[in-house]
Protein backbone atom coordinates (compact mmCIF):
# COMPACT_ATOMS: atom_id res chain seq x y z
CA UNK A 1 0.00 0.00 0.00
CA UNK A 2 1.35 3.31 -0.98
CA UNK A 3 0.10 6.26 1.36
CA UNK A 4 0.11 9.51 -0.85
CA UNK A 5 1.11 12.57 1.65
CA UNK A 6 0.25 16.45 0.75
CA UNK A 7 2.55 18.88 0.98
CA UNK A 8 1.42 21.95 2.45
CA UNK A 9 2.44 23.55 -0.75
CA UNK A 10 -0.72 21.23 -2.21
CA UNK A 11 -2.71 21.65 0.58
CA UNK A 12 -2.51 25.33 -0.10
CA UNK A 13 -3.14 25.08 -3.55
CA UNK A 14 -6.11 22.95 -2.91
CA UNK A 15 -7.70 25.23 0.00
CA UNK A 16 -7.61 27.82 -2.84
CA UNK A 17 -8.95 26.03 -5.71
CA UNK A 18 -11.87 25.35 -3.47
CA UNK A 19 -12.81 28.90 -2.30
CA UNK A 20 -12.49 30.11 -6.01
CA UNK A 21 -14.06 27.46 -7.39
CA UNK A 22 -17.25 28.14 -5.17
CA UNK A 23 -16.84 32.37 -5.70
CA UNK A 24 -16.96 31.69 -8.74
CA UNK A 25 -20.19 29.80 -8.97
CA UNK A 26 -22.53 31.99 -6.97
CA UNK A 27 -20.55 35.11 -8.84
CA UNK A 28 -22.43 33.28 -11.97
CA UNK A 29 -25.69 33.05 -10.43
CA UNK A 30 -25.77 37.12 -11.17
CA UNK A 31 -26.60 38.21 -7.50
CA UNK A 32 -25.43 40.23 -5.14
CA UNK A 33 -25.59 39.76 -1.47
CA UNK A 34 -23.80 38.33 1.61
CA UNK A 35 -22.89 34.36 1.10
CA UNK A 36 -21.23 31.86 3.81
CA UNK A 37 -19.47 29.27 1.67
CA UNK A 38 -19.75 26.30 0.86
CA UNK A 39 -23.02 26.11 2.27
CA UNK A 40 -24.97 29.27 2.49
CA UNK A 41 -28.52 27.86 2.80
CA UNK A 42 -27.82 26.68 6.06
CA UNK A 43 -27.09 30.06 7.41
CA UNK A 44 -23.06 29.25 7.94
CA UNK A 45 -20.94 27.38 5.83
CA UNK A 46 -17.59 25.21 6.96
CA UNK A 47 -14.61 23.25 4.90
CA UNK A 48 -13.10 21.00 6.41
CA UNK A 49 -9.83 19.63 5.19
CA UNK A 50 -7.51 16.79 6.74
CA UNK A 51 -5.77 17.75 9.59
CA UNK A 52 -6.83 21.49 9.35
CA UNK A 53 -9.20 23.13 11.25
CA UNK A 54 -12.66 24.07 10.09
CA UNK A 55 -12.35 27.44 7.92
CA UNK A 56 -15.27 29.96 6.88
CA UNK A 57 -15.79 31.96 3.41
CA UNK A 58 -17.48 35.14 3.80
CA UNK A 59 -18.60 36.20 0.44
CA UNK A 60 -19.91 39.68 0.01
CA UNK A 61 -20.60 40.69 -3.84
CA UNK A 62 -21.57 44.36 -4.70
CA UNK A 63 -22.89 46.09 -7.68
CA UNK A 64 -21.32 49.47 -9.23
CA UNK A 65 -21.77 51.37 -12.37
CA UNK A 66 -18.98 53.45 -11.11
CA UNK A 67 -16.26 51.10 -12.16
CA UNK A 68 -15.25 48.96 -15.49
CA UNK A 69 -13.37 46.17 -14.50
CA UNK A 70 -14.41 43.89 -11.49
CA UNK A 71 -12.90 44.79 -7.27
CA UNK A 72 -11.34 42.63 -5.43
CA UNK A 73 -10.80 42.81 -1.25
CA UNK A 74 -10.29 41.02 1.34
CA UNK A 75 -9.07 39.54 4.69
CA UNK A 76 -8.34 36.79 7.04
CA UNK A 77 -9.59 37.33 10.56
CA UNK A 78 -6.66 35.61 13.03
CA UNK A 79 -8.36 33.38 15.33
CA UNK A 80 -11.74 32.92 13.87
CA UNK A 81 -10.64 30.42 10.65
CA UNK A 82 -12.69 32.74 8.60
CA UNK A 83 -11.57 34.46 5.29
CA UNK A 84 -14.31 37.42 4.12
CA UNK A 85 -13.92 38.63 0.64
CA UNK A 86 -15.93 41.37 -1.53
CA UNK A 87 -16.39 41.40 -4.68
CA UNK A 88 -18.11 44.78 -6.86
CA UNK A 89 -18.80 44.09 -10.30
CA UNK A 90 -20.45 46.29 -12.92
CA UNK A 91 -23.90 44.90 -13.68
CA UNK A 92 -23.93 46.15 -17.44
CA UNK A 93 -20.79 44.47 -18.12
CA UNK A 94 -21.34 40.33 -19.22
CA UNK A 95 -20.59 37.66 -16.49
CA UNK A 96 -18.41 35.98 -18.91
CA UNK A 97 -15.65 39.64 -19.46
CA UNK A 98 -16.39 40.13 -15.48
CA UNK A 99 -15.08 36.73 -14.59
CA UNK A 100 -12.38 36.94 -17.10
CA UNK A 101 -10.46 39.87 -15.12
CA UNK A 102 -11.88 38.98 -11.74
CA UNK A 103 -10.60 35.15 -11.07
CA UNK A 104 -7.05 36.13 -11.99
CA UNK A 105 -7.06 38.56 -8.89
CA UNK A 106 -9.59 36.30 -6.75
CA UNK A 107 -6.82 33.78 -6.89
CA UNK A 108 -4.25 36.12 -5.84
CA UNK A 109 -6.20 36.66 -2.98
CA UNK A 110 -7.70 34.03 -1.84
CA UNK A 111 -4.15 32.60 -1.85
CA UNK A 112 -2.93 35.48 0.22
CA UNK A 113 -5.58 34.87 3.16
CA UNK A 114 -5.16 30.74 2.70
CA UNK A 115 -1.20 31.53 3.70
CA UNK A 116 -2.74 32.95 6.68
CA UNK A 117 -4.53 30.62 7.93
CA UNK A 118 -1.74 28.07 7.17
CA UNK A 119 0.19 30.15 9.01
CA UNK A 120 -2.07 30.09 12.09
CA UNK A 121 -1.99 26.13 11.68
CA UNK A 122 1.40 26.24 12.13
CA UNK A 123 2.22 24.79 8.64
CA UNK A 124 4.33 27.57 7.19
CA UNK A 125 7.06 26.76 9.04
CA UNK A 126 7.18 23.59 7.01
CA UNK A 127 6.59 25.05 3.69
CA UNK A 128 9.51 27.43 4.32
CA UNK A 129 12.06 24.82 5.20
CA UNK A 130 15.45 25.51 7.00
CA UNK A 131 17.11 24.79 3.81
CA UNK A 132 14.78 27.67 1.86
CA UNK A 133 15.39 29.83 4.67
CA UNK A 134 19.02 29.43 4.50
CA UNK A 135 19.33 30.16 0.68
CA UNK A 136 17.20 33.08 1.47
CA UNK A 137 19.47 34.15 3.65
CA UNK A 138 22.25 34.26 1.87
CA UNK A 139 20.90 36.32 -0.78
CA UNK A 140 19.29 38.48 1.41
CA UNK A 141 22.09 38.82 3.90
CA UNK A 142 24.24 41.58 2.92
CA UNK A 143 27.94 41.80 2.19
CA UNK A 144 30.24 43.06 4.96
CA UNK A 145 33.39 43.64 3.98
CA UNK A 146 36.24 41.37 5.94
CA UNK A 147 38.91 43.63 7.01
CA UNK A 148 42.43 42.52 5.02
CA UNK A 149 44.12 40.01 7.70
CA UNK A 150 47.62 42.08 6.29
CA UNK A 151 46.91 45.73 6.83
CA UNK A 152 45.95 44.53 10.67
CA UNK A 153 49.86 43.45 10.93
CA UNK A 154 51.00 46.49 9.62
Amino acid sequence: MKKIVKTNLEMLEIIANALVSDIVNVLKRGTTGYFYLPDEDLGEGIYIFDNLSALTLELEIKNSDKIKNPEVDGEYYDGEGTIKVEVVIDPETPIEETLEKAIPELHELVTHEVVHFLQEENLLNIILSPMSWRLKLKVLKPRVKQPNKRLKKL
